[in-house]
């Protein structure tokens, strides 16, 4: 609301050897309402559940249970998604690539 302050949560790529991870809270910015845009960038935002029994990799039953539960709360509360497709799913790996050198530099 009108004077409320929020921390914006940030995201460390270069966290645990480049396996990423959650910002220091201390580094998120403050921003003071109201607002009338907020901008949610994440790789497994739009993504939904799959059943559990499809899953071959352990890794993701972690990542199908917060689709299950967070991002249904959190899809709760939007009013609208835009979703940016890239014409060749490579290019994706070329940007990640990019980011990691760039952390390095």
């Amino acid at each position: 609301g009108a004077g409320e302050e929020v921390r914006l949560p940030r995201y460390d790529k270069a966290a645990f050897g480049g396996l990423g991870d959650r910002a220091a809270e201390e580094s998120w910015p403050v921003v003071k309402g109201p607002v009338d845009v907020v901008l949610l960038e994440g790789w497994c935002l739009g993504f939904t559940p799959v059943d559990e029994n499809s899953i071959e990799c352990d890794d993701l039953r972690a990542v199908n249970s917060a689709l299950a539960s967070d991002f249904v709360r959190l899809y709760d509360n939007l009013d609208s998604a835009v979703v940016v497709k890239v014409q060749e799913v490579g290019a994706v790996f070329a940007w990640r690539e990019e980011a990691e050198r760039k952390m390095r530099e």
